[in-house]
């Protein structure tokens, strides 16, 4: 635990750790631009019946990328926590950590944002109920996703200001 107070103390005065910070910032304006232009949202985006159904029929949402990106996640914060606990460069340590917990946190909400989407799709060929419903799915995967974002952020700013 020393180790990782002693690291938040130096890592607070690291310009490259504020702006590991400030790249998550501008991640979840991203976000927050995404879902208010969101066209499925918007009810702008053009959906045909044959590409509701296929959605209906793909049991996969996640894909490879999924898989890959959060072992790669998951790589980075076990890194980045041996790196600590061995007092090696740690504000690239903290570095890591920082990314790996941005990754398992912010993947899961994004495959949640891509499900909705999916859910959207598929309800077009479905009952007016179904498609409210997919739509309200959809609206509180995006917010989830936003205010993920900031959360990290907020709770990065309190832990490097509190050194």
């Amino acid at each position: 635990m020393k180790m990782l107070v002693d690291t938040l103390d130096q890592a607070s005065n690291d310009p490259l750790v504020w702006g590991a910070v400030g790249l998550i910032a501008l991640h979840g304006i991203g976000a927050t631009v995404k879902w208010l232009r969101c066209p499925y949202l918007c009810r702008t985006a053009q959906i045909t019946r044959d590409e509701a159904e296929a959605r209906l029929r793909n049991p996969f949402i996640a894909g490879p990328r999924f898989f890959v990106v959060m072992l790669m996640g998951i790589a980075a914060l076990v890194a980045g926590l041996v790196l600590i606990d061995a007092g090696r460069i740690p504000n690239y340590a903290l570095l890591l950590v920082i990314a790996g917990v941005f990754v398992v946190q912010i993947e899961p909400a994004r495959l949640r944002v891509s499900e909705a989407v999916a859910r959207v799709v598929a309800s077009e060929a479905a009952t007016p109920e179904q498609m409210t419903i997919a739509h309200k799915r959809l609206r509180d995967s995006h917010l989830w996703f936003v205010a993920l974002n900031f959360v990290l952020v907020i709770a990065m700013v309190a832990g490097l200001a509190a050194f």
